[in-house]
């Protein structure tokens, strides 16, 4: 099965298994990523068990997105999460890389937005300037 075959649930829940490798790759899930996700999965109609149930599945197969604009969805919901719990670990770091990677971005992108997301930690990274390290690899 292909993220095109995906219903937008499904989608949602593939979604939230990267969020959940991401936020488990530094030994446990912060209450703050707890509460991003459950946010997240909110916004796309899942009930609070139904984020809860995925977040205890060991179901780790992920698919994921090969359109740009959904790729880099899933991105920006990466580096929010990573930086939603006021510290970004070097596991997160290298998650970031490694689902960056496997999301078809090059390596500089993701430095850029590692070292945005770095330089707000404990804040809200501007659209805007994560927008403008995407366009330097756009033009």
């Amino acid at each position: 099965m292909n993220w095109d075959q995906l219903t937008t649930r499904q989608k949602t829940l593939q979604v939230l298994r990267v969020l959940k490798s991401l936020s488990e790759s530094d030994g446990h899930i912060s209450q703050d990523e707890r509460d991003f996700m459950q946010d997240l999965g909110r916004q796309y109609g899942l009930t609070k068990l139904e984020v809860a149930s995925e977040l205890g599945n060991g179901d780790d197969e992920v698919i994921l997105p090969l359109e740009e604009q959904e790729r880099m969805m899933v991105l920006y919901y990466l580096v929010f999460l990573m930086q939603s719990d006021g510290e970004i670990t070097k596991e997160e770091e290298i998650s970031i890389y490694h689902f960056g990677h496997r999301l078809g971005f090059r390596e500089e992108l993701l430095r850029n937005f590692i070292t945005l997301a770095n330089r707000y930690q404990g804040e809200q990274v501007p659209a805007e300037e994560m927008l403008d390290k995407i366009r330097v690899f756009m033009n």
